[in-house]
């Protein structure tokens, strides 16, 4: 693995902090105020009040991890093809684990978890700013489990990160810019529109994509399915017995 690949834009300008609540909330702070450059990283050694998706918790320990958020402004896209975005970033995130892991199977577990095995590694959460023509500009938030090795939230018991999967120190400034090389070439892929490529290889690595498994609804239900596929919009297709159903995050649980 090549550490250090030169990358044209993202990573060119880094903000960094000892310490933030969250990361993409500066960046909001940010392109509230001004127009940061392309590709602009805000990181931070401690996020103290970091976000999953949709308000889920993102536990951190201080200076262990990578946790950052690039600004992009993927105006090319029309608002209706927001989940093209999420899948090249998805896909950035895991070309990057499965570098450093290359022994592992890496999957994308619906929408955008990163997972090694049956256990996550990494989680994203994209904030799009709508305009009437296109996403006017994007938040990409991204943590990465590097060395950490205790998860103290019950919810995170199925967590891991590149120190337990390869008993390896880490430096992570030196794993950043590795990083940020993947996710300027999924996202100039994207902008290339390679859409098929990018919908194609986010398939290949779908975790538990034509697996029979075990989910749950809202209400409790629980059910065996086999995911189908992804629907435009990115919701996840589900076979339940014959019927395909199409869930929307947080609709539907991973068992």
């Amino acid at each position: 693995m090549i550490f250090n690949k030169n990358t044209l834009f993202i990573g060119k300008v880094i903000h960094h902090f000892e310490q933030l609540p969250s990361t993409n909330s500066f960046a909001n702070d940010l392109l509230a105020k001004n127009k940061p450059s392309e590709g602009t990283v805000i990181s931070a050694s401690n996020q103290v009040a970091g976000k999953g998706q949709h308000g889920s918790i993102w536990e951190t320990s201080a200076n262990q991890n990578i946790t950052l958020s690039v600004i992009l402004y993927p105006t090319f896209l029309l608002p209706k093809h927001q989940f093209w975005l999420s899948q090249a970033v998805a896909l950035a995130v895991r070309d990057f684990v499965s570098a450093i892991l290359p022994q592992k199977e890496v999957f994308i577990k619906w929408s955008n978890d990163i997972y090694v095995g049956d256990k996550k590694i990494a989680g994203i959460l994209i904030q799009n700013s709508i305009s009437r023509n296109g996403i006017a500009n994007s938040i990409i938030g991204i943590g990465l489990n590097v060395l950490q090795s205790e998860f103290e939230f019950k919810g995170l018991r199925q967590a891991t990160s590149l120190f337990l999967e390869k008993q390896q120190a880490y430096n992570l400034d030196y794993l950043k810019y590795e990083l940020f090389w993947h996710l300027e070439s999924r996202y100039l892929q994207l902008k290339a529109n390679k859409i098929h490529q990018i919908q194609s290889d986010y398939m290949e690595v779908l975790y538990k994509y034509k697996i029979p498994h075990r989910y749950e609804l809202p209400n409790g239900e629980q059910f065996t399915g086999i995911i189908q596929g992804i629907e435009p919009n990115g919701q996840l297709v589900i076979n339940r017995n014959g019927e395909l159903l199409s869930f929307g995050i947080k609709e539907v649980r991973f068992l």
